[in-house]
């Protein structure tokens, strides 16, 4: 039976170089350029991530 290798956060995260990342509520949570997201305190922030002319949003809770 074969393992599986996690796959690296990391490389994950610098697949989409130059994207653009950010947060609602900084308060709440911050997210660096490489993508890492940071809960600061507890609540809702949303995290939208912009790419070449498309954007995404989705909700963060940090409890």
């Amino acid at each position: 039976m074969r393992r599986q290798r996690p796959r690296k956060a990391a490389r994950n995260r610098s697949r989409h170089r130059g994207a653009t990342l950010s947060s609602s509520d900084t308060a709440v949570a911050t997210v660096a350029a490489d993508g890492l997201i940071t809960g600061v305190s507890a609540g809702m922030a949303t995290i939208t991530a912009a790419y070449s002319g498309r954007s995404a949003t989705f909700a963060v809770q940090v409890a």
